[in-house]
Parts: C-alpha cells; structure tokens; sequence
C-alpha cells in the first residue's frame, strides 16, 4: 500500500506546474482566458502581451505571449463557422530564472444561429 502511495504522490508531483502565467486584462489575452474564444470576435486578430513583475527584486519576473487566431472560410447561408488559433508565451521567474515555454492551438465553432424548435 505504501509503494502505491509514494507512486501516486511523485507521479502528482512530476505533473504539477509552480506558476501560472497572469495578465491583467484578460480581454487583451482571449485564448489564455478560454480557447474556444478562437475568432470570436474578428476575422484575424493577432496580439501580443508583455508584464514585467516585481521589479523591487533583484531578478523580476517577466512573461511575454502573443497569439493570433482566424476565421476560416464561411459558408454562404451557414449556421455557424469554423476558427483556430495559435497562442505562445514565456514565462522567466525568479533568481533561478526558472522559464516556461508553452504553444498552444485552438480550434473552435460558433454557432450564429440555434436550429431548434
């Protein structure tokens, strides 16, 4: 029972992640704060975000992303269309100057009108 324990506890702990990237306004950051938000809005959208964090300290933590998502073709008289996206961001926290990388892609569908009865 121990040797179960111990496995699930460092397999856990292997997976889990120290920080979380934050930008302050989430509305200049759609496809962090939800991917399906892919082309929600415009037909291309791209935008990049910077944050330099605790400058007091001897090595602030600095996070840059940016991310560009698109409409596909739409479809005359459709219901709806197709989108995707591609979000990057870096991450350097700390004197360790620990660095998280990460590419995301998305792909959504909005639906623009309901079928139903």
């Amino acid at each position: 029972m121990k040797a179960i324990t111990t496995t699930l506890l460092v397999t856990v702990t292997l997976m889990s992640l120290g920080q979380d990237i934050h930008f302050s306004q989430m509305r200049f950051s759609p496809l962090n704060l939800n991917p399906a938000l892919a082309g929600a809005e415009q037909n291309l959208q791209a935008l990049i975000n910077y944050r330099n964090q605790w400058n007091s300290v001897a090595f602030p933590f600095q996070t840059i992303g940016g991310s560009v998502d698109w409409r596909f073709k739409e479809k005359r008289g459709g219901n709806g269309f197709l989108a995707g996206g591609v979000n990057v961001f870096n991450d350097q926290a700390g004197d360790v100057r620990m660095t998280t990388t990460n590419v995301n892609l998305s792909i959504a569908y909005h639906l623009l009108k309901f079928l139903g009865g």
